[in-house]
This record gives C-alpha cells, structure tokens and sequence, in this order.
C-alpha cells in the first residue's frame, strides 16, 4: 500500500501531529491510537539516530554551510540506505542514483569553480578506481562476492569524502563487515555462503573517516615510510 503514512495494522492513515519524530511514539505510548497496535522500536530508534547524525554533522561542519548542507542530505539518504540493506539486502537505485548525479555535479562545479584538476581528481577519479575493485567484484563473481548496489554506494562514499578518507572508509567498512561475518560464523548464524549487507559497513566507514580519516590516513603513510 503506498501514498500517506498509516498503521501497519488497521491501515489508519495518519495525522501530522502523530508523525512528530520521537514526540508522537511517546505522547501515544508505543501505540497505534486506532487499533492500539505496538509500534515497532525500529522507528523512533531511526528518527534518535538521525537527530544526533544531524546534530554532530551541523557542528563539524558549522561555518561551512554547502557541506553541511550536503551531508545533512547524505544522513537522510544514509539511514534509509542503512536501514533497507539491513532487513531487505538491497541499495536502492531510486535513492543512489539521484544522490549520485548530485554529488558528481557539486563536485564537477566545484572543480571548475576553483580550477583545480586535483581536486576533480581527489573526489571524482580517485572515488570511481576505488569503487572499480568492486564493481569487478560483482562482474566476475555475477552478484555472488559483491553487489552492484555496494559499487554505487562506495563510489557516491568517494564524491562525499574525498581522498583519502574514501580510501580509509573502505578499509574500516571492510575491517568490520569481516569481524561481524567471522562473529556470526562463529556464532553459526551464518555460513561462508550465506549473503550479508555490506551497504552499512560503508556507511559506518563513511562517519568513523569522516572523523577519524585524515588522522588514520597519516600515521598509516608514516608507518609504511618509516
């Protein structure tokens, strides 16, 4: 069923103020006010999250409003990305692509605003031959090793952050898909040929080098010279 937001259960369409983030859930006690079905937790958890997403995003990149305003956009587009791989193993088109052909556009302008080939190169070259591995992945392996929807997402990861921190998001999205794969093997809840998401992981790379990237990316480079 699709147009306005409803009840689950009894189908209720509702009103604005039962649609007030974090408010409504508690104001109605976890209820539908129709058919007082429970509401699930998933989703004042999201609206929690996405609020203090928004909030530390507002304070890295205070001052500097195109950013701030394009990963306010990227949270957005994040948690749905997040929360769909989750519990349907799909990136959707209809979400990547958009967000794509924005940030390749920002980034183009940007480039030729500044006149600088290297920043064209840092957020859009260098984003596709990260993401290139991977799409190769999926090509050779026919979706078994890797998806489609996983190439995209790391490649519109690269127009957001730039190198090197796109290099160092991949590294962490890859570090702990395989921890929580070998915990989940372990726990055998999965095998090695069991599908897992690995859309969150980029994501979680994405905010873990949004912060931590530029420090991580130089004592690496300081460890391998030295």
């Amino acid at each position: 069923m699709r147009g306005r937001s409803h009840c689950q259960k009894c189908l209720k369409s509702l009103k604005w103020y039962e649609l007030i983030p974090l408010a409504s859930f508690v104001w109605q006690k976890g209820r539908c006010r129709k058919c007082r079905e429970k509401i699930s937790w998933q989703y004042p958890l999201v609206e929690l999250v996405t609020a203090l997403l928004f909030l530390l995003i507002s304070q890295h990149f205070y001052g500097n409003w195109p950013e701030m305003i394009l990963w306010i956009v990227a949270v957005s587009v994040f948690v749905v990305l997040f929360f769909t791989d989750l519990k349907e193993y799909i990136l959707p088109d209809i979400v990547v692509i958009p967000f794509i052909i924005v940030l390749f556009l920002y980034r183009a302008s940007q480039s030729f605003y500044l006149g600088s080939f290297d920043f064209f190169a840092n957020y859009i070259i260098l984003s596709f031959l990260i993401a290139l591995p991977f799409f190769l992945f999926y090509f050779l392996s026919k979706g078994k090793w890797m998806g489609m929807g996983d190439s995209k997402l790391i490649f519109l990861t690269g127009l957001l952050l730039g190198w090197p921190e796109i290099l160092v998001a991949v590294m962490f999205a890859v570090f702990l898909g395989s921890l929580w794969g070998v915990l989940l093997m372990f726990l055998k809840k999965i095998t090695l040929k069991s599908a897992m998401p690995f859309g969150p992981f980029i994501i979680l790379g994405a905010f873990l080098s949004l912060y931590f990237g530029d420090i991580i990316y130089e004592w690496y480079i300081n460890w391998l010279l030295f």
